[in-house]
């Protein structure tokens, strides 16, 4: 400072006590003598001592300022002088802090020249600057990194400029003094310069140095090799876009050029020095490629070109161990599929296919396969035979070539972080495509390898290292299977394939449909799984299928007397109404070409219900790519009818049992699996209501409901009530009356034990049924035990619907059998239904005697001597061979006991024999 100037200071004192500050101060000593010390605060001076006081209160962790005016005498001598503080915020904190004013009488008091430090004029000879400003004005307010030359106008030739470093509000340092050339412009260096402001001449002019620093400047590890095109490097700064010189020792600038040139602007070159320029890089993640790098250990060298910042990182490179990339096998498809190509990448991060050879077939695809993100390195190359020799090649590779999984959860689904990419195709003759027709039958090859020889041009490219090669054998097109209908309630979900799965929809197969129930169409072996490329579970298909040359029309078949049949498609061409078709199973992953399941909408709501029979057909017509004319289509077709909604009580529901579980039925053709809506009411005795499970025995549709009577009295009227769950084009309501009547009750199961053998010998293995039979028309349940030999082989309880049977028990009750007596026992509902014993007799070492000895050859021959000696008449009844047990079921018998008694006698007596 010159003497008379004056600087303000400002100092923060700091409540560092857990108690509010009462009063703040700060004691100002070795003032030199006759500065004067003012401040907006209550202030004294005495000497070389000042007071600086405020009543403010200052809470416990804040801070409060204070500021005082210093000026400096005027007769102040040159020198530095130090002023001492010492704050405090009571009661208990306090601190002590010096400031140092120089006092420099040469200075002009304004903040400007410094005089003369030295010629300047070499600051000014040089063209060469980074940025350049008309006057300090346009500087004004601007950031200058560090390192880099500033130029700035608007000064009158040979002007000595002080550039200067604010420290304050009133207090800078000059940082450099320059002269102005010929044109009125000075040229000055930032590097050294720290991050602040500064100012030429005027703080109006006030203007930012900020240093440059390199936050990330690394490649995403220490070791890559020789056949890694994609090794990340990561640059961050604070700043928006800046140019880098690039340069490491044992690369030249050829190298260079193909490491950063894939990803970056590679701008310039310097030869001589062995550096490359990277052009308007930013905070990001750039690829570079690292192929057929000398295995080296580099140090690359990252400078900004107009910056003081720089940075280094070092890479070991390695020569690659061979990887061994293969076709797993050689798939085979029907023209018109997406067939799976199965590859091992082994490892790598990048591979090159060739799909066909253009010399053998008119078609050649060059595919670049990048797996770098992925973990895996076996997975699927997935073509789509239908669009591979199409426009659509060109306009969306992944419609042709798509990466997919090839097990668990996922088989079929396609890899996000596997990228395929067409890399040339070379297709027809003159090898720029599409094809005239789809792609033809017959045998494609296919190579996989590490990388193209030079770049893919021309139509044609050589893999260089080819490691494995394979084929695609493209099988000719078959004709489609046959067509069915189907029925689904009208409140199931069948908008995809889960929806099948879970079984939350129940499906029939039918040719009667009802009204408002969804109708739906199977088609067999369809193939041509590639039409449907970008459609999902649940799509609108009929444009794909259109396009695809696929007819699906519903005709009307008794139109009745000189009328035209009614006809709905896929079109609505030819006077024909619209048919919409949405395809259950649209999903690549879900559609193989075995079974297309379409439900079918009547877009204008054209179709009729009134018990109106349509003829559905399917035909793959001559404007499908692989049919030759209208003489080779094929189609399938079946009848369907289709029915206005009806529900009605059968007569059976005119009298019900009176019991828990008595079940009423009605008849219906809504679409089994529906749930309608049935109620009970007798007036001011009982309402009810349930559900009506609609379900279908051998074709004929029924509901039944079930509702608990026990507590009523036979004789009680009611009415019965079923009412369906559409309410639009529904078969509305259907009520009758009926009565309550003694319940009968339910007759037991019949039960038949058997063992197989019948009668076993020792060494046998012998298995056991246990077989129950309902004889009543209601579904009836009994808990049922079962003990052979001591040891429980069942314990559950059996519901059989009316007339149904069951095999309860099927097991294994000895291997190897020791000769001995087994007991066994069947307990129903905790009493005993059967029990008795099962003999295993020695055995004789006669494996015929009461069979082939005694059976047909005695008797079924010799007894007669007729024509028939040998017939069932002889043979069979009559001859033993098979008759010893078929007399009554076997196994354990129903006489127990005595059965096994009486097996025991006959097994003597056949010994004897």
């Amino acid at each position: 400072m010159a003497p008379g100037e004056e600087v303000e200071i400002t100092y923060t004192l700091e409540n560092t006590g857990d108690e509010d500050g009462t009063a703040t101060g700060i004691e100002l000593s070795e003032l030199p003598s006759d500065w004067d010390v003012t401040s907006d605060s209550s202030d004294w001076q005495s000497g070389s001592q000042s007071w600086l006081s405020t009543s403010e209160t200052v809470a416990a962790g804040e801070s409060y300022e204070v500021s005082a005016t210093v000026t400096v005498d005027d007769n102040a001598a040159d020198g530095d002088y130090d002023i001492a503080a010492n704050g405090f915020v009571t009661p208990d904190s306090s601190d002590d802090s010096t400031v140092t004013i120089t006092v420099d009488s040469s200075d002009d008091g304004d903040d400007g020249d410094d005089g003369d430090d030295g010629d300047d004029s070499d600051e000014n000879d040089s063209d060469d600057y980074d940025v350049s400003f008309e006057d300090t004005s346009d500087l004004a307010g601007d950031l200058v990194w560090s390192g880099q030359e500033v130029r700035v106008g608007g000064f009158d030739a040979g002007d000595t400029v002080v550039l200067r470093q604010s420290t304050g509000d009133s207090s800078s340092d000059p940082a450099n003094q320059l002269t102005a050339d010929e044109d009125g412009y000075i040229t000055f260096d930032t590097s050294g310069e720290d991050t602040g402001q500064y100012f030429i001449n005027d703080r109006d002019n006030m203007f930012d140095i900020l240093v440059q620093e390199f936050d990330t400047a690394e490649f995403e590890a220490d070791t890559v090799d020789d056949t890694t095109d994609d090794f990340e490097l990561e640059f961050e700064s604070r700043r928006a876009a800046y140019n880098i010189n690039v340069s490491a020792d044992g690369l030249d600038v050829d190298e260079l050029e193909h490491i950063f040139g894939d990803d970056f602007d590679v701008s310039e070159t310097y030869d001589d020095d062995e550096i490359v320029t990277l052009e308007g890089v930013e905070d990001d993640t750039y690829e570079t490629n690292f192929t057929n790098i000398d295995d080296d250990e580099y140090t690359f060298d990252f400078e900004v070109t107009d910056s003081t910042a720089e940075a280094s990182d070092t890479v070991n490179v390695t020569e690659s161990d061979g990887a061994d990339r293969s076709i797993e096998g050689n798939p085979t498809g029907v023209q018109g599929d997406n067939v799976v190509i199965p590859i091992d990448t082994d490892g790598t991060d990048a591979s090159v296919m060739q799909v066909g050879d253009h010399v053998d077939n008119n078609y050649e695809v060059g595919l670049d396969i990048d797996s770098s993100d992925h973990d895996e390195d076996q997975f699927g190359i997935s073509m789509n035979t239908y669009f591979a020799g199409t426009d659509e090649l060109g306009d969306d590779e992944a419609n042709v070539f798509n990466p997919i999984y090839l097990e668990g959860e996922d088989a079929g689904e396609t890899i996000d972080d596997v990228d395929v990419e067409v890399a040339y195709t070379n297709i027809t003759d003159d090898g720029d495509g599409p094809l005239s027709d789809r792609l033809g039958d017959g045998d494609y090859l296919v190579n996989i390898g590490n990388d193209w020889e030079s770049t893919p041009e021309d139509n044609h490219a050589e893999i260089d290292d080819e490691q494995d090669t394979g084929f695609v054998f493209l099988n000719e097109r078959t004709a489609p299977g046959e067509i069915a209908t189907h029925t689904a309630p009208n409140s199931d979900s069948v908008d995809n394939l889960e929806d099948f799965e879970d079984e939350d929809t129940t499906v029939t197969q039918t040719s009667t449909i009802a009204q408002e129930d969804h109708l739906l169409v199977t088609v067999e072996d369809l193939g041509m799984t590639g039409v449907f490329a970008d459609t999902n579970n649940g799509d609108d298909v009929t444009e794909e299928l259109a396009n695809a040359g696929v007819s699906f029309e519903m005709e009307q078949e008794d139109p009745g007397t000189n009328r035209d049949p009614q006809i709905l498609n896929l079109t609505g061409d030819d006077d024909a109404d619209q048919l919409d078709v949405v395809a259950v199973n649209g999903d690549s992953t879900d559609y193989n070409g075995s079974q297309l399941i379409l439900v079918v909408e009547d877009a204008g709501n054209n179709l009729m219900w009134d018990d109106e029979d349509y003829i559905a057909n399917l035909t793959v017509t001559e404007d499908n790519p692989y049919i030759d004319d209208e003489d080779d289509e094929v189609s399938s077709e079946t009848t369907v009818t289709l029915e206005e909604r009806n529900i009605e009580w059968t007569d059976s529901a005119e009298e019900v049992p009176a019991t828990d579980g008595a079940t009423i039925e009605g008849d219906t053709n809504v679409a089994p699996g529906t749930e309608l809506r049935t109620r009970v009411r007798a007036e001011g005795t009982f309402t009810d209501t349930a559900d009506g499970m609609v379900m279908s025995d051998d074709g004929d549709r029924h509901f039944v409901a079930e509702y608990d009577f026990g507590d009523y009295e036979p004789g009680t009227e009611f009415t019965l009530r079923a009412s369906d769950v559409v309410s639009n084009n529904g078969a509305g309501e259907n009520e009758i009356d009926s009565v309550l009547i003694a319940a009968t009750e339910p007759q037991p199961f019949n039960y038949d034990v058997a063992t197989d053998p019948a009668e076993p010998v020792a060494g046998d293995d012998v298995s056991g049924t246990v077989t129950a039979e309902n004889t009543n028309n209601d579904t009836v349940s009994e808990n049922v035990q079962f003990v052979f030999d001591g040891d429980e082989l069942y314990n559950d309880t059996v519901e059989l619907e009316g007339g149904a049977s069951e095999t309860i028990v099927d097991a294994t009750l000895l291997e190897n059998a020791s000769a001995d007596d087994y007991e066994w026992e069947l307990i129903v509902d905790g009493e005993t239904q059967q029990d008795g014993t099962l003999t295993v007799a020695e055995d004789s070492g006669k494996d015929d005697s009461g069979s082939s000895d005694s059976g047909s050859d005695d008797s079924g021959s010799d007894d007669s001597g007729s024509d028939d000696s040998g017939s069932d008449d002889s043979g069979s009844d009559d001859s033993g061979s098979d008759d010893s047990g078929d007399d009554t079921t076997p196994g354990f018998g129903v006489g127990v006991a005595l059965v096994a008694l009486l097996g025991a006698a006959m097994l003597a007596l056949r010994r004897q024999n």
